[in-house]
């Protein structure tokens, strides 16, 4: 079974099984500010659960492919969509700070929380 490390916590996950899914049921907290409230639900429209992703996990699903070519994502070459990402592996999460994940500093890593407080874009 493949083993998920974020927020300071590992757990494990069958094959294949959906990153966000497994992050929320593992109480990581995947959203950052309003976000918690103001996301698409896992079909890949918002950004929210942007995480990088360092692992084996499943190709980009077209979704991100497209999602990607937004001027919102330019920055985010080496990031995912939790929601369309399966876990094929053991991986370790780290996400960044803003609405949609798009900062350049780290809200919390694979170890943990950072000491910095994540900014609302």
């Amino acid at each position: 079974m493949p083993k998920v490390t974020a927020q300071g916590k590992t757990f494990e996950c069958e094959v294949g099984d959906n990153l966000c899914q497994v992050l929320l049921a593992n109480n990581v907290e995947l959203y950052n500010g309003n976000a918690k409230i103001a996301n698409c639900r896992g079909i890949g429209a918002c950004g929210a659960c942007t995480v990088r992703v360092d692992g084996k996990v499943s190709n980009r699903s077209w979704i991100e492919t497209i999602w990607r070519l937004l001027p919102l994502s330019s920055p985010m070459a080496d990031r995912r969509l939790a929601c369309q990402t399966q876990v094929l592996g053991d991986v370790e999460v780290i996400k960044f700070e803003g609405f949609l994940g798009r900062g350049t500093g780290i809200v919390w890593t694979s170890e943990g929380k950072t000491e910095r407080i994540a900014q609302m874009d």
